[in-house]
């Protein structure tokens, strides 16, 4: 039996249960709300289920795509290579990556979007994933993200000397650079990636003292840093700093197991990957240190 995972917003909530009800006489269907119980750790339950399904159905609509779990969900199945079947709920617009795919329309009816679903289902999975090599920046992008790159290298290594002044220094200067390259480059994942590392590193300067006392406290900062490096891999999937820059995210919220998952992805992409590999050192620290207090 054919297993579906279903992702979707809380919003779309009733249409997700209609279909699991549909679905379900022939097929194994996962969604929260049947697989989920009190004390689950849900992200860390939800890639085991997409790990374990065949496809997964997409439900794409304004609120989904202002979901970071829907998101996240999403782009774990294409990070893992499974099959991923677009439903358009209404009219926003697909991410540029889920325009390559093929997708259902149920916007108009419910049935004729079902019956189209079932047809999908029954016919082998078309090659959907993209290729492993990554698009390269254009050569005039180039000179700029390396001189980003290389700033926030500079604001790394201050922070690792506990030189927060420094590296405070260093990021102020490096607010314009970001602001301009966000503005003149629009559409270019490399720049979202390094515009998700720019806000990730004010939130570690912003919180210093904090994270050194091994907290994490909630900033909005970290959210923008989160939505950078999702913008980044809608548009480049197979850019592994942008997979370690969600895992970096997940791991200041103390997501560890989530975390892990995308953190050793940049790391399949990358086994030269240096820092994401102090990342997993990390990890495994912080694990240790919560079974200790506990």
């Amino acid at each position: 039996m054919t297993k579906l995972f279903i992702s979707h917003s809380w919003e779309n909530k009733p249409v997700a249960r209609k279909l699991t009800e549909d679905l379900g006489r022939s097929h194994e269907v996962w969604i929260d709300h049947v697989e989920l119980h009190g004390g689950d750790p849900l992200l860390l339950e939800i890639q085991r289920a997409i790990e374990n399904c065949d496809s997964l159905i997409l439900l794409w609509s304004a609120p989904a795509k202002a979901s970071r779990n829907v998101r996240i969900e999403w782009e774990s199945a294409i990070m893992i290579e499974k099959t991923l079947i677009p439903c358009r709920l209404d009219d926003a617009e697909l991410e540029l990556f889920l325009k390559r795919l093929l997708w259902i329309d149920f916007r108009d009816s419910y049935d004729t979007g079902l019956s189209k679903l079932r047809d999908s289902l029954g016919q082998p999975a078309y090659p959907q994933h993209p290729p492993k090599e990554t698009t390269k920046p254009r050569d005039d992008v180039r000179a700029l993200i390396t001189r980003i790159s290389t700033g926030q290298g500079k604001v790394g290594y201050h922070l690792g000397q506990n030189q927060v002044t420094e590296a405070q220094a260093i990021q102020s200067a490096l607010d314009k650079e970001i602001e301009r390259a966000l503005a003149e480059e629009e559409e270019d994942p490399y720049i979202f990636a390094l515009a998700g590392y720019h806000y990730k590193n004010a939130y570690m300067i912003e919180n210093w003292d904090a994270i050194q006392a091994g907290e994490a406290p909630p900033s909005k900062l970290l959210e923008k840093a989160e939505g950078y490096f999702h913008r980044a891999l809608a548009i480049e999937p197979n850019d592994p700093s942008a997979w370690n820059g969600i895992g970096n995210v997940l791991l200041f919220r103390r997501d560890l197991d989530a975390a892990e998952f995308f953190i050793k992805k940049a790391i399949e992409m990358e086994p030269r990957y240096a820092a994401a590999k102090h990342d997993l050192l990390l990890i495994e620290r912080l694990r240790k240190q919560r079974e200790v207090e506990l």
